[in-house]
């Protein structure tokens, strides 16, 4: 059950005292900028940490869902196969602190796949050992259509603190119980007041009518009701003669979740390890089963990349599982943009 959220002012000048408490949670993985990218990445002080401006580039997907990871080790020895289980090694106390809206969203979309009816322990775990902490964007990229999908409103995600810049301090929302207690007898806090919270909302509107400007506002029911119509347009086979087809897009998105899994077996054949490594819908041998590959044209796996956000998850959960943060427009190299997808199903 979700917290009552409870409202506090965080100044400034205090800071660094509120990041050695939540550094006592565990690793702290900041939004920041490393070897030129914008993700989320280690950090150490608070200033290291960029809470201003809009979402980094890179999502914080790897940190619950890794690119590669060992399953399970194997080993042959006198009474057969010994099997040791890998899952130990996911553990990690973290923090992520810097996590905004969209981001938030994508974790909640992934929650679905993978803490569903079907749970992957190795989603679940890093999960349960990360501290969510998320932050309000002071402004937007070009590419950003949030608002599409709920924008800044948090009632459909879940978080632990959520900061957002009011000039002198930060309106500290408290989203769980263990975020509560992080913050338990902080005396670094203060009471928020009216002012704060108005201050707060004031620069939300700001962000999501500079966002708004980027696509108008669809109905979720009639996008649905769309794409059900739309299946064998011609549409499809104009962006598959654009597409390269390199996957680039679903490996920037912070909701896909596909992934393949293979054996890597020493020379010696006696030990090895079960791996499991992203894959992409996009790829030519995403779809070969046994000789067979039933999305072999390309026009089939554009589809199919943008019915697994439109479609498919509307249909099975009643979500979108695109979120509006830009990402796959920015990182591809035929400048595919979702925004205008959307526009030719809807017109």
């Amino acid at each position: 059950m979700r917290h009552q959220p409870t409202a506090f002012a965080l100044p400034k000048g205090r800071v660094e005292e509120f990041f050695q408490r939540i550094s006592s949670w565990g690793t702290v993985y900041g939004s920041t900028v490393c070897e030129g990218k914008s993700g989320f990445f280690p950090v150490s002080r608070w200033h290291e940490v960029r809470l201003d401006g809009p979402r980094p580039f890179i999502p914080p997907k790897k940190l619950f869902f890794p690119p590669e990871i060992p399953l399970f080790s194997f080993r042959r020895g006198r009474a057969g196969y010994e099997i040791e289980d890998r899952l130990e090694e996911m553990h990690e106390k973290r923090v992520l602190l810097g996590l905004r809206l969209c981001d938030a969203r994508g974790i909640a979309r992934m929650d679905l796949y993978l803490m569903g009816d079907v749970k992957d322990p190795y989603y679940v775990k890093m999960r349960e050992d990360t501290l969510l902490i998320g932050v309000t964007c002071t402004t937007a990229h070009s590419s950003c259509f949030c608002t599409l999908f709920g924008g800044l409103d948090r009632g459909d995600v879940n978080y632990d603190l959520w900061l957002t810049d009011v000039g002198d301090a930060y309106l500290v929302e408290v989203g769980s119980e263990r975020g509560s207690a992080l913050l338990e007898g902080a005396d670094f806090l203060e009471e928020a007041n009216g002012a704060h919270i108005t201050e707060a909302e004031r620069r939300r509107r700001y962000v999501e009518d500079e966002v708004r400007r980027n696509l108008p506002a669809y109905d979720h029911d009639a996008i649905f009701r769309a794409f059900s119509e739309c299946y064998n347009d011609a549409l499809w086979e104009w962006y598959a003669e654009r597409c390269l087809a390199c996957g680039k897009c679903n490996f920037i998105c912070p909701t896909c979740h596909c992934f393949d899994v293979y054996d890597e077996v020493e020379f010696n054949l006696k030990e090895g390890r079960r791996m499991r490594k992203w894959d992409a819908c996009h790829l030519y041998m995403f779809a070969a089963v046994h000789g067979h590959n039933f999305r072999g044209e390309r026009s089939a796996r554009v589809k199919y990349r943008v019915y697994d956000k439109f479609y498919y998850p509307r249909e099975r959960y009643g979500v979108f599982t695109c979120v509006g943060c830009g990402r796959c427009f920015e990182t591809c190299s035929a400048r595919i943009d979702l925004r205008e997808i959307l526009k030719e199903v809807m017109m």
